[in-house]
């Protein structure tokens, strides 16, 4: 951590790439949010990974 903060302070273009795409980053986890998918379906991450990227026919939404 304390690396990447060195990093973070000394690199010019790391700090100009950051502020270019941080805010479209939290304007979509906050749409995702106030859309209700706050929590996710299942415990673990394998299960929420296969959820995610192959839903089943009955939750998906087109």
């Amino acid at each position: 951590m304390a690396a990447a903060r060195r990093q973070a302070t000394a690199a010019p273009d790391w700090q100009d790439t950051y502020r270019r795409w941080r805010p479209p980053v939290e304007r979509a986890v906050a749409w995702l949010i106030y859309q209700g998918n706050r929590r996710l379906r299942y415990h673990g991450t394998i299960a929420n990974n296969t959820w995610l990227h192959n839903p089943p026919p009955s939750t998906f939404v087109a």
